[in-house]
């Protein structure tokens, strides 16, 4: 009878877990997320959040930010940016330099941080003060705290539920009388609650560690006064050269063009233009011929109609 309430039990916690895996399973999507008190995030997440009332303690705020600069040394932002992370506990996820095509100009710097909740604020106004000019600045949040608390609670009724069966997988194994089968299944269950667990457990700690870095994106592009007012390298003889080399080769394409008329159309047209042309004289020597016969032929006729009769 135990070992009947203990499967069904199972059973149960296993068709609730699986009903909202839905839910969690939407986070790992998530970028970056940042568990911490509205005190220590300070005003900004309060700006993003659309709120002015205090978020209770042991929220589960997810904050995405992102701010794009201009400075006239974009690698030395980019330096100044990656040891302003390692200060403040985070580190740079990602990196990317695109240089420019022309090598005075620098490179444009795409990079991403991650860095403590309580540091979100500091950190934003250090790198406002190393660029030279902001372009624009977002700061976003999205409490999943909802999310989290059902994910600890499943967690917590699955945990309870594979110490139950592991007492009783114990107490089982050492009874007489218990069948095979029946201590199967309750291992099978035992397996079967510990994978849900171990899922949960990973996704608590992907969501653990959104919850301790918030993630922000940065764009350094150079200032537009780092670039020179002539480019150097250039050069207006080359510059002509060019010019004279497209003039000659579309000179030599008109003279191609001359040469295929000379030697391919001309003669095409003089094979097939004689007999064109021999045709045409013939029919309108005909044309002429007929109209010349049909005109005599209308004259005779006028001349018989004016004859006087013969008297009788």
């Amino acid at each position: 009878m135990r070992l009947n309430q203990l499967l069904a039990g199972a059973a149960a916690v296993a068709i609730a877990a699986s009903a909202c895996s839905a839910g969690v399973e939407s986070l790992s999507s998530t970028d970056g997320a940042v568990r911490a008190p509205e005190s220590e995030v300070g005003y900004d997440v309060k700006t993003a959040a659309g709120t002015e009332t205090a978020l209770p303690d042991e929220r589960q705020i997810i904050i995405t930010s992102r701010i794009d600069i201009r400075a006239d040394d974009t690698r030395a932002a980019m330096d100044d940016i990656t040891a302003l992370a390692a200060r403040s506990g985070g580190f740079v996820a990602t990196a990317t330099v695109n240089p420019s095509a022309r090598p005075e100009r620098p490179p444009v710097i795409s990079m991403t941080i991650r860095i403590p909740a309580d540091k979100v604020g500091d950190t934003m106004a250090a790198i406002r003060s190393i660029a030279g000019e902001v372009v624009s600045e977002t700061l976003e949040t999205e409490d999943i705290t909802e999310e989290y608390v059902d994910l600890e609670a499943r967690l917590r009724n699955l945990l309870r539920l594979e110490d139950e069966l592991v007492a009783f997988l114990t107490e089982a194994r050492t009874n007489p009388n218990s069948k095979t089968d029946d201590l199967l299944r309750v291992f099978q269950q035992v397996s079967d609650v510990r994978a849900q667990i171990e899922e949960l457990e990973g996704r608590k700690r992907f969501l653990d560690n959104r919850v301790d870095l918030a993630t922000v994106g940065i764009s350094i592009t150079p200032m537009a006064s780092s670039d020179p007012i002539v480019d150097e390298g250039w050069t207006p003889s080359l510059v002509l050269k060019d010019a004279l080399r497209r003039l000659v080769g579309s000179l030599q394409n008109v003279a191609d063009a001359g040469i295929w008329l000379g030697v391919f159309a001309v003669p095409l047209l003089v094979v097939i233009g004689i007999p064109v042309w021999a045709a045409l004289l013939i029919w309108l020597s005909r044309r002429k011929t007929r109209e010349s016969r049909e005109a005599d032929d209308d004259a005779v006729d006028r001349l018989d109609s004016r004859e006087p009769s013969n008297p009788e």
